[in-house]
């Protein structure tokens, strides 16, 4: 499989077959709440451990350690592997844990992300891991980074359509730079994508282009369209997008 980027945050995948799937990416805000569901439930586990283990001294003492590590550590590793990427917090709020590809996590990127939450912790509050989501496209923390995962929510993979919907009247056109495979899919997405924006957001994204199309607004949104058409072989259908 090959993954690529496309507009918003919606995150697309190709198969080997040639069928599109696009996934969304899960917010920080959803995360947050399926975080703290997960560390009520820890809590909850290590408390009832720590009154019936207390009774037993030192080995009561040491069990107690072994719980709170095994309940800090494998409790998401545990459930991500075994749970198709769900924690109990995670599956109360719709959400899951996959790799890049859109395949189910495996033993190495669970254990790899989850290792690497003390650095997303820091300096408290997860205010590293915070700042990383916000500044990434799809909104990864760093163990997200480094293990190739993603956190999206369950059933939002869907076909992705392939019908460019265009004015009549624009015609292909081909452009003189050559680019890259995920800049080829971001113009033909948005394209796809276009009859949902508004006059003003279409061209707001557009203008973001302007290094690469040398024209700002309406006349930028009509150039996409026009990029697009080329890279697909494809000539206007006469379908206006609303």
């Amino acid at each position: 499989m090959s993954a690529t980027s496309v507009i918003d945050t919606d995150y697309s995948i190709e198969t080997p077959e040639g069928v599109d799937f696009v996934l969304q990416p899960a917010g920080p805000l959803v995360r947050a709440v399926a975080l703290l569901i997960d560390a009520i439930l820890k809590f909850t586990v290590e408390a009832i451990a720590v009154v019936v283990l207390y009774l037993f001294g030192e080995v009561g003492t040491g069990l107690i350690m072994l719980v709170i590590f095994m309940m800090e550590w494998f409790y998401p590793v545990l459930f991500e592997v075994y749970r198709h990427g769900q924690t109990p917090g995670k599956l109360a709020m719709g959400i899951r844990v996959v790799q890049e590809d859109g395949t189910r996590i495996q033993w190495g990127p669970s254990m790899l992300r989850n290792l690497v939450r003390f650095v997303d912790f820091l300096p408290g509050g997860y205010v590293v891991g915070l700042i990383t989501m916000i500044m990434t496209l799809r909104f990864k923390r760093l163990g997200d980074l480094v293990a190739g995962t993603m956190v999206v929510f369950v059933g939002s993979n869907r076909k992705r359509q392939r019908a460019l919907r265009v004015e009549a009247d624009i015609k292909p056109i081909r452009l003189q730079e050559s680019l890259k495979g995920e800049e080829q899919l971001a113009l033909i997405a948005f394209t796809e994508r276009l009859p949902a924006f508004s006059a003003p957001r279409a061209q707001a994204l557009a203008n973001l282009l302007k290094p690469l199309l040398h024209v700002e607004g309406e006349e930028a949104v009509r150039k996409v369209q026009g990029i697009s058409l080329e890279m697909m072989g494809m000539e206007s259908k006469a379908r206006k997008h609303s």
